[in-house]
């Protein structure tokens, strides 16, 4: 009988870290890098690899994977290619600096809690709320609530929509979870508030980063 090849890995699926079968090993040659000389552009390819694992908990499709020559076959090296996962960080090509723009905090919070997404809906919607709050204090926003902050957030300008649209999306935000909202939250509440959260994180951290980054390859050509 063939001995299939398992490893310990969270499961991006129902949170849960547990043994996870290989399913499927892929291996393709696509574009890694490319290099300008004497005006000629050249093209390089490299072997990609694509880990499919199943949960032992609850069957869900993990893939993980890797360029050969960056992780060498060690397996804890492999990016998260899907589920994509709690990533709230900049690729490192998109940097002006080596720094993440994300405030370190923030990004170790939400890593730590967004497997509590499907497990307990009301712990996850409080610590968004304290990792908004972050955010709200980090850019200097007044007020004496969370709806109060991100309202002075959108009247600063960093938010996107409308203002009837938003300050509604706002008031509602800024209840969910909290002890006064008289109301549990299910899975698909806190999926819409971790979307809220990560639109707040782009518009304020990301999108800036990227379009100096843009602004910059740009003007070098």
């Amino acid at each position: 009988m063939e001995v299939q090849e398992t490893k310990i890995l969270r499961c991006y699926d129902c949170g849960n870290e547990t043994r996870q079968i290989l399913v499927n090993h892929h291996i393709s040659s696509i574009l890694y890098d490319e290099n300008r000389t004497n005006g000629k552009r050249e093209k390089f390819n490299n072997s990609f690899h694509y880990l499919s694992y199943e949960c032992s908990t609850c069957s869900g499709l993990n893939i993980i994977g890797g360029f050969e020559n960056e992780i060498e076959f060690e397996v804890d090296n492999f990016k998260r290619l899907f589920p994509v996962g709690p990533n709230l960080r900049i690729p490192d090509h998109h940097l002006l600096a080596k720094t993440q723009p994300v405030p370190d905090e923030i990004i170790k919070i939400y890593e730590e809690i967004w497997f509590l997404r499907k497990q307990v809906p009301n712990a996850f919607a409080n610590q968004i709320r304290k990792c908004l709050e972050m955010i709200c204090n980090d850019n200097g926003a007044k007020g004496n609530t969370l709806n109060d902050k991100l309202k002075d957030l959108k009247n600063m300008g960093l938010l996107p929509g409308t203002n009837e649209e938003l300050v509604k999306v706002i008031r509602e935000v800024g209840n969910l979870g909290s002890h006064d909202s008289g109301r549990d939250l299910d899975i698909w509440d806190v999926e819409l508030l971790d979307e809220f959260f990560k639109t707040v994180v782009d518009y304020i951290y990301v999108i800036p980063m990227k379009m100096k980054r843009l602004n910059q390859r740009l003007s070098s050509k």
